[in-house]
């Protein structure tokens, strides 16, 4: 008994790709995939100038129409254990970064 041939289903994305015939419906059809939202991570050493930096950033993308939304991880980690607030808010420099450090080392094992 001769073994079946199995046939490789099309994609819709394969099927739309086959339409195109020339250059442009392949420009066309890549631009209507386009975004214009960029996301950008900063981080850095104490008083490497990351925060300069930022600034810099922020004033340049927002002369080109972007919206900035700044997302501290400090903010988040710092809602994410209520109960530390005030231990929190008391710490400065070196420890500060080291304790948020140590938490947010603890939020990635737990999730």
């Amino acid at each position: 008994m001769a073994n079946p041939v199995l046939q490789q289903k099309k994609s819709p994305e394969a099927k739309n790709s086959s339409a195109l015939n020339d250059n442009s419906d392949v420009t066309n059809y890549i631009k209507s995939f386009r975004s214009n939202e960029l996301i950008i991570g900063l981080c850095g050493a104490i008083g490497a100038g990351v925060k300069s930096l930022k600034e810099q950033l922020c004033i340049s993308l927002k002369s080109q129409g972007y919206k900035i939304v700044d997302i501290r991880l400090s903010r988040l980690i710092s809602n994410y254990y209520p109960l530390l607030e005030e231990e929190l808010l008391k710490l400065s420099g070196y420890e500060r970064y080291s304790r948020f450090q140590d938490l947010g080392d603890e939020l990635r094992k737990k999730n």
